[in-house]
């Protein structure tokens, strides 16, 4: 038999309020070791899937695609409330994550956790970004990545990648920059006609 590590990461992206920059740290917290035999039927085949799909189920229940916004103390709690580990190894690996959410709370306010599923870094960026770009009104900002995603695919097939490998994961990229552009326009709209009922109730 063959015994199989999978990593389970917990992402966590972490923002503070403006102006300060917006921070994206993923942290490794869980490792799942499934223990993988001979495949030697379909029996054993499916058994197996069963036992992955059960693993990438209970993530799903358990860790939303991302969470509320969270104080950046959270994490300190929740490494604080690890370090009592009897594993030498396992201390010193909480010991050092505790440090750093030390060090992150001196400059940042608050954080989302993020699932931990093999996308979470791609996820606690983008959802950072567009967050920061919305909370702040960018929109010069907003313009500028919209039209450089958009423009985007001959620049990265020219790097060695086929079209119709990244063709989808295009798409997505360009609907999310156009739902941030389009929400952003409507808040200003929004603030506009606020602005111009205000003056004229004054008049």
């Amino acid at each position: 038999f063959r015994t199989t590590t999978i990593p389970t990461p917990l992402g966590s992206a972490a923002l503070d309020d403006p102006p300060s920059t917006d921070l994206i740290t993923t942290t490794a917290t869980t490792t799942v070791t499934v223990t993988v035999t001979a495949m030697s039927s379909p029996t054993e085949h499916q058994l197996t899937e069963r036992q992955l799909q059960a693993i990438e189920d209970e993530i799903k229940s358990t860790q939303p695609l991302t969470s509320i916004r969270l104080p950046v103390d959270a994490l300190i709690h929740q490494y604080q409330s690890s370090s009592s580990s009897d594993d030498d190894d396992d201390l010193d690996d909480d010991n050092g994550f505790l440090q750093s959410a030390k060090l992150l709370a001196e400059k940042y306010t608050h954080l989302r956790r993020v699932r931990g599923d093999g996308n979470c870094y791609y996820r606690a960026f983008l959802y950072a970004l567009a967050e920061r770009l919305l909370r702040r009104m960018e929109g010069e900002e907003i313009s500028r990545l919209k039209d450089k995603v958009s423009n985007s695919m001959e620049w990265i097939c020219g790097n060695g990648y086929e079209a119709t490998t990244i063709d989808m994961f295009h798409e997505e990229m360009v609907d999310l920059f156009d739902f941030v552009a389009a929400l952003a326009n409507d808040v200003d709209s929004g603030s506009h006609h606020n602005h111009n009922h205000n003056n004229n109730n004054n008049n």
